[in-house]
């Protein structure tokens, strides 16, 4: 779907599926991994602590990326 739907961006919280979906479409689209106290030992460059971190990183990296092409 990621892919059919061209998405730039998909936030997931389960690391086996961030670690698949990095894998198969990780050039094509940005995964951003919700981690949780639990897995803050694995290293991710896009790993943010909750869905308010992942709304500014994408806010971040997307809308900032927009407002300089205008």
């Amino acid at each position: 779907m990621i892919k059919k739907l061209n998405l730039q961006v998909f936030v997931e919280d389960n690391w086996d599926i961030v670690q698949y979906l990095h894998e198969t479409v990780g050039q094509q689209c940005q995964i951003i991994w919700v981690s949780n106290f639990l897995d803050q030992s694995i290293d991710y460059p896009y790993k943010v602590s909750s869905l308010q971190k992942a709304l500014e990183l994408i806010e971040a990296t997307y809308l900032e990326t927009s407002n300089a092409k205008e």
